[in-house]
């Protein structure tokens, strides 16, 4: 057992995904929890850097900034990319509050243009 995880459980825009080390394998009736070892975390110990692990546990490729992170199923809002994330008691710290990972369905890429009125 990892003595200082963070939490999570994988998602798309369009619902819930497996996770590829789920918690509890076995559980297919219930949500797709997996962990991370804190310690395995890159610092600083942001958000950015939580993403890019977690991509990188679940075989994913990191493209920030189309993954996300929210503290729980009924956040509105994704946590704040510069935030400082609290590893050991803060959100995902516990197997019944994961956080939840939000990977993009489609990336896309945004391009700005400029309209110049002569």
């Amino acid at each position: 057992m990892i003595s200082s995880a963070v939490y999570y459980s994988p998602y798309t825009e369009e619902g819930e995904i497996r996770a590829r080390h789920p918690v509890n394998p076995d559980a297919e009736d219930s949500p797709s929890v997996a962990r991370i070892d804190n310690n395995l975390v890159p610092p600083p110990h942001t958000i950015d850097s939580t993403i890019r692990y977690i991509s990188f546990v679940e075989g994913l490729t990191y493209t920030s900034p189309w993954h996300r992170l929210f503290s729980d199923i009924a956040s509105e809002s994704p946590i704040n990319d510069e935030s400082l994330l609290m590893l050991n008691g803060g959100p995902g710290s516990k197997l019944e509050r994961p956080l939840i990972f939000v990977k993009a369905s489609k990336m896309t890429r945004r391009i700005g243009t400029t309209r110049r009125c002569l």
